[in-house]
C-alpha cells in the first residue's frame, strides 16, 4: 500500500478498517453486497499502527465490516497499547461482545473507547434491521458487559423507515437502562444496502429531524456527548451544536484494498441549490446526499436567516457543542481536540451506515 503524504498538525486518528466481512446483514448497509471476506494480514494492519504513530495520531479505531470477527484483533489492539495511543477505540455491532471472555480480552488488550451499534429497543425492529435474528440480546448484553469493565461506549443509531419514529424511546432505553455515555444519531446515507431500498429503507430528513430534536432534548443533560449526523444544518434547529460534521476529528481510513481521507470524502457526492447562498450557514454546511436529492427532491432545504457564519470558531461560539467534560464522580469523559486556532473542540468519530 502507498504511503499518503505527511499529514498536517490537526491530523488526529486512524482508522484500521479489518475486513469488509461481517456478522450481520443490515438492510442500510454502505458497503451493501461489497462485503469481501478478505482480511488485512496482520503484517499490513502494523504498518498503518506504526504509520499512525509515525505520523503524530493520538487515536486508533478499529472497524469493518464487523472487526470482531477478525482473530487478530486483541493482538493488534495490544500492539497499539504498546505503541502509546491515547485512546484505543473499536467499531461494532456489539454482538461478540456477549460473551465475557472475549469483552475481557478486549479489554485486557487495550480498548478504552467502543462504539456500538443499536437501531431500537424492540427486538424485532433491531434484528430485522439487522437482519440476524437474536442480534438484539447479544448486543445489548455487549454494551453491559463493556460497561461493566470501565470501557466508554457510544451508539450508533441509524434513522431509516423502520425505526425513526421510535428514536426518542430508545434514546431513553439507551440513557436510562443501559447507561452509554453518548449517542451518534445518524440519518441513513443512501448508499449500498439503503440506496437499493430506496424509500423503502430511507425515510425523509424532516421528519428524521424532529425524531432527533426530541431524542437530543432528552439525553443532552443526561448523557456525555450527543451528536446528529447527515443532516444540513437548516433542519437542525434546537440541536444545532449537537451537529457533527463541524466537530469531526480528522481521520484517515486504511482498508486492506484502499485509503482515503474520510474527512475530504465526506464533501462528495452532496447537493446544494441556488437558495442555499441565502443560509445563514451556507459557508459551513456540505448540503444534502445528492443521491437523496433524486429521491425525494429539494423542498425540504429551507435558507435560515441571520448573520452569516463562516467558520467552525464562529459555529462553536454560537452552538455550544453538546459535550459534557465530567460526570458524576468527577470522572473525565469529553474528549476534545484543537481546533482551527488551536481552542479545544469535541472530537468524534467518521460516521456511515452502521
Amino acid at each position: 500500500m502507498m504511503e499518503m503524504a505527511e499529514p498536517d498538525e490537526n491530523f488526529q486518528k486512524v482508522e484500521v478498517l479489518l475486513t469488509l466481512a461481517c456478522n450481520c446483514r443490515c438492510v442500510f448497509c454502505s458497503f451493501g453486497d461489497k462485503t469481501s471476506k478478505k482480511v488485512k494480514p496482520v503484517e499490513e494492519i502494523q504498518r498503518d499502527l506504526e504509520f499512525a504513530k509515525r505520523n503524530r495520531a493520538r487515536i486508533v479505531s478499529f472497524s469493518g465490516g464487523e472487526p470482531t470477527i477478525v482473530k487478530a484483533l486483541p493482538e493488534m489492539m495490544a500492539k497499539a497499547k504498546g505503541l502509546g495511543f491515547e485512546r484505543i477505540e473499536m467499531q461494532t455491532n456489539g454482538r461478540m461482545l456477549c460473551y465475557e471472555p472475549y469483552a475481557d480480552k478486549l479489554v485486557q488488550s487495550g480498548l478504552d473507547v467502543c462504539v456500538v451499534s443499536l437501531h431500537s429497543h424492540r427486538p424485532e425492529i433491531s434484528d430485522l434491521m439487522m437482519g440476524v435474528n437474536g442480534a438484539f440480546e447479544q448486543t445489548v448484553q455487549g454494551i453491559k458487559n463493556l460497561k461493566g469493565r470501565g470501557v466508554y461506549v457510544l451508539v450508533n443509531v441509524v434513522a431509516t423507515q423502520y425505526n425513526y419514529k421510535e428514536i426518542p424511546e430508545l434514546t431513553k432505553f439507551l440513557v436510562d437502562d443501559l447507561k452509554v455515555d453518548g449517542l451518534h444519531l445518524i440519518m441513513v446515507a443512501p448508499d449500498g444496502s439503503a440506496r437499493a431500498g430506496g424509500k423503502r429503507v430511507i425515510p425523509q430528513m424532516t421528519e428524521v429531524a424532529e425524531s432527533f430534536r426530541k431524542a437530543v432534548g432528552y439525553a443532552r443533560e443526561r448523557i456525555s456527548e450527543v451528536w446528529t449526523y447527515n443532516l444540513p444544518f437548516c433542519l437542525c434547529s434546537g440541536f444545532e451544536g449537537a451537529e457533527v460534521e463541524i466537530n469531526m476529528s480528522l481521520t484517515q481510513l486504511r482498508a486492506p484494498d484502499f485509503t482515503v481521507s474520510i474527512d475530504d470524502n465526506r464533501f462528495r457526492d452532496k447537493a446544494k441549490f441556488e437558495k442555499c447562498r441565502q443560509c445563514r450557514f451556507d459557508a459551513i454546511c456540505q448540503g444534502a446526499w445528492q443521491k437523496y436529492v433524486d429521491l425525494y427532491g429539494d423542498a425540504e432545504i429551507s435558507p435560515v436567516a441571520g448573520t452569516p457564519i463562516t467558520s467552525a470558531d464562529e459555529f462553536r461560539k454560537e452552538f455550544p457543542p453538546m459535550v459534557r467534560p465530567e460526570v458524576e464522580g468527577g470522572k473525565k469523559t469529553g474528549r476534545f481536540i484543537r481546533g482551527s486556532k488551536g481552542e479545544k473542540a469535541p472530537e468524534t468519530t467518521a460516521p456511515r451506515n452502521r
